[in-house]
């Protein structure tokens, strides 16, 4: 004789699924979102493209600018500088459900010109702190920055209470 179970217990399965899910996407969509430095001069929105996550510079201070990589060299140095915006540090990331961090990605610093190995992860006592490792070789070689949700105030939202910006 064959048992068959009640549909009570079927959606008790497909709700847990569903829930676990739902659970782990929102976990690794956390870092979406803009972020701005400790200098309060950059900042960087990450988003997910696929499975991985990337980083833009989304708005910098006036007057952060960089040196455009060209091998043209009758290049006027006023042709040899571009602004941040727009400009990619972040690529390819994916998120690690068991180690809580997104991983595997690369880290761009535009300033030395430079790609470096990156992971990222969040505070687990305060989700609006991103800390970014960008290491050549082993992540304990590496350089730890703390990014930080920009407040409504910052200029990345259109308006500003400082002058400064």
């Amino acid at each position: 004789m064959v048992q068959t179970l009640p549909i009570s217990f079927y959606r008790l399965f497909l709700w847990l699924g569903l829930s676990i899910s739902t659970t782990a996407w929102a976990q690794d969509n956390q870092i979406l979102g803009k972020w701005v430095n400790d200098e309060q001069h950059i900042v960087l929105e990450i988003y997910r493209e696929g499975d991985s996550y990337n980083g833009k510079i989304a708005w910098q201070q006036t007057g952060q600018t960089i040196a455009k990589v060209s091998t043209a060299s009758q290049e006027s140095p006023a042709s040899s500088v571009q602004p941040l915006q727009g400009a990619t540090m972040l690529a390819n990331f994916m998120y690690s459900a068991t180690n809580k961090m997104w991983e595997n990605g690369t880290f761009y610093d535009h300033q030395r010109e430079r790609t470096y190995s990156c992971q990222m992860w969040l505070n687990e006592d305060q989700s609006d702190l991103l800390y970014i490792r960008s290491y050549v070789g082993f992540p304990f070689w590496g350089t730890t920055t703390v990014w930080q949700r920009p407040n409504a105030n910052h200029p990345v939202y259109g308006r500003s209470t400082s002058s400064r910006h």
